[in-house]
C-alpha cells in the first residue's frame, strides 16, 4: 500500500515539475520575443535606416549560422535516458569543433558585404559570428539543466542576459 501511495507521488511530483518548466520556459520565451520587439522599435528610432538594414542583415546571416550549428544534439542529451558525462562532454566538443569550423564562414562577409554594397558589414558580420561559438558552447548547458529539471536556474539566466544584452544594444545604439 506504501509503494502505491509513494508512486503516486511521484507521479503528482513528476506532473507538477513538468508544468512549472512548462510555465517557466514559456514565460521565459513570451518575455524575451516581448523585450526583442520593445528593443527592434527603439533601435528603429534611433538608428538610420541604412544602419538598421545593416543590423538586420547581421541577424539573418548570424540566425541562418545558428540554424546550422544546432543540429538537435542538445535535445537529443534531453531524451537519451542513459546520458551520462561522458554523453554530455563528447557532445560539448563536437559543437565546439562544428561552430568554429562554421565560424570561419567569416571569409564569406567580403563577398556578403560586396552584395549588399556595404563595406563596413564585413568587419561587422566577422565580430558579430563570434555568437555562433557561443550558442554552441551554451547549449549543452542548458541541455543539461533541461534534462536535471533545474529550469528555475535556466529561466533566470536567461532573463537576465537576455536584458543585460538588450540594454548593452540600446546602448551602443545610441554611440552611433
Amino acid at each position: 500500500m506504501t509503494d502505491l501511495k509513494e508512486e503516486r507521488l511521484k507521479d503528482s511530483d513528476l506532473k507538477r515539475q513538468a508544468m512549472s518548466g512548462f510555465w517557466r520556459r514559456f514565460l521565459e520565451r513570451f518575455g524575451a520575443q516581448g523585450v526583442i520587439l520593445v528593443v527592434s522599435i527603439v533601435l528603429a528610432r534611433m538608428l538610420d535606416p541604412q544602419v538598421y538594414g545593416m543590423v538586420a542583415i547581421v541577424t539573418i546571416f548570424t540566425a541562418l549560422l545558428n540554424v546550422f550549428a544546432d543540429s538537435g544534439l542538445g535535445s537529443a542529451l534531453i531524451h537519451k535516458r542513459d546520458a551520462d558525462e561522458m554523453y554530455f562532454s563528447t557532445v560539448f566538443f563536437f559543437n565546439v569543433f562544428r561552430s568554429v569550423v562554421l565560424y570561419l564562414n567569416f571569409f564569406l562577409s567580403p563577398l556578403i558585404a560586396g552584395f549588399y554594397h556595404m563595406p563596413e558589414l564585413n568587419t561587422v558580420l566577422r565580430v558579430m559570428s563570434i555568437t555562433v561559438i557561443i550558442y554552441n558552447v551554451i547549449n549543452v548547458q542548458q541541455a543539461n539543466v533541461s534534462k536535471k529539471l533545474r529550469l528555475r536556474h535556466f529561466f533566470m539566466a536567461r532573463a537576465d542576459g537576455a536584458q543585460r544584452r538588450r540594454a548593452a544594444r540600446v546602448v551602443k545604439a545610441q554611440e552611433l
